[in-house]
């Protein structure tokens, strides 16, 4: 059990830097003239990938902070009543997506220190390891909650139809767009922090009922040989 926890941690980890830094939570694509633009609509920027125009030219990518993105009065949702709000009034969520995706991390790394040290009975009590893999689940899914709430719940369409339909309006292309694998990354991470805390109760049982027993066996009374 011990070995599993250990495991997890360290997963919770990776699978949360993946997340953030992968930077890819949405995958939108279009043609044009027998090019295709593909964008990658992450927790911090959106990138739209530059594919080679020549054999001696090089794929690059184009990013642009979601900051600067949203720091602008335009309707964030586009509605046919000029309804709902605009893109600086969405920002203090998209920036409190950013914070809360990098504390996730911090404290996943804080996570992993805490389980390896109660393993290696350093620290007595599993409380302290078993609250930082509930707060480390907590943020993975607090992240995936708050960006698909301002992503999606802001507006009567979700991101992927306003933007179909934005550009079938402006550039009369036909958009594929589906969420790509940052989410699935963070709901995995969510996961199995959730799965260290339980295996880290199971350690802690053991643990608790062997310490009993041998309480137990120092207790029997001396046999007299006598």
């Amino acid at each position: 059990f011990q070995m599993v926890a250990l495991a997890l941690a360290v997963s919770a980890v990776v699978l949360q830097l993946a997340a953030v830094a992968g930077n890819s939570w949405y995958y939108y694509s279009y043609e044009v003239t027998g090019q295709e633009h593909n964008f990658h609509y992450g927790l911090f920027s959106v990138c739209e990938h530059v594919p080679a125009q020549t054999d001696d030219d090089f794929d690059c990518s184009r990013c642009k902070h979601l900051n600067d993105v949203f720091d602008n009065t335009y309707k964030y949702c586009s509605e046919p009543d000029n309804s709902g709000p605009t893109n600086e009034e969405v920002l203090p969520a998209i920036r409190g997506t950013m914070a809360l995706a990098i504390m996730t991390i911090l404290v996943a790394v804080g996570n992993l220190a805490v389980v390896l040290l109660f393993i290696c009975d350093k620290i007595k009590s599993a409380v302290p390891a078993f609250l930082t893999c509930i707060v480390t689940g907590a943020g993975a899914i607090g992240t995936f909650v708050v960006f698909y709430t301002y992503m999606n719940n802001k507006c009567s369409k979700t991101f992927c139809e306003r933007t179909q339909e934005a550009y079938k309006q402006r550039y009369n292309v036909d958009v594929h767009c589906v969420a790509s694998w940052g989410p699935y990354l963070e709901m995995g991470s969510f996961a199995v922090a959730f799965a260290a805390a339980v295996f880290l109760a199971l350690v802690n049982r053991s643990r608790t009922r062997q310490a009993r027993e041998k309480q137990l066996d120092n207790a029997q009374p001396m046999v007299n040989n006598s």
